[in-house]
């Protein structure tokens, strides 16, 4: 007996014996089943076949996470003149993990490379505040600097006193001028 056969994919007829077109996973939602059907006939009786299947949705993949920019790094100031001084001097002690050097600037002149790699001593400072400014060179950082104020006073404040009693004083206050 001849056979008619007809085949559905997803609702589209496909000829017997060929593939049938892609079907696009993508317009569908995952609740969308995808229905093949084959219906075989011939002139006595129909049969039908049907197969159901729904296509299961794994998340997108995580992109991969963004690639961290270089570290930056506080250039630490560990050691230098106290905030008033009356040195004219100034020693300081700097690092920042994975710098190779450091570039100063003392008073706000241009940056120069540090006397050392991680120290710098300064004499012959006048009186004032002063500020030094030091940030890492070199390596795969980004360093970022540091600033220290100090200030130095050479002048010792003059004390006058004006009509101090000698002697015992039966007063609660006199005057001081400075």
């Amino acid at each position: 007996a001849a056979q008619d056969v007809t085949i559905l994919v997803h609702g589209m007829v496909v000829k017997s014996g060929e593939a049938s077109q892609p079907v696009p996973l993508s317009d569908l939602s995952s609740e969308t089943p995808v229905n093949i059907t084959v219906i075989a006939q011939d002139q006595i009786s129909s049969s039908t076949y049907m197969i159901l299947f729904s296509r299961v949705l794994f998340p997108p993949p995580h992109p991969p996470p963004p690639v961290p920019a270089p570290p930056s790094l506080l250039t630490y100031i560990s050691l230098g003149p106290p905030s008033f001084t009356t040195s004219t001097s100034a020693y300081f002690l700097f690092s920042t993990p994975g710098a190779q050097s450091h570039t100063c600037a003392l008073d706000g002149v241009p940056p120069t490379p540090c006397p050392e790699p991680m120290s710098a001593n300064y004499s012959l400072l006048s009186e004032g505040v002063h500020s030094l400014w030091v940030q890492a060179q070199g390596g795969e950082i980004e360093a970022l600097s540091s600033d220290y104020i100090w200030t130095v006073d050479t002048v010792a404040p003059r004390v006058e006193l004006r009509g101090s009693p000698y002697g015992f004083v039966n007063t609660s206050s006199f005057p001081v001028r400075v």
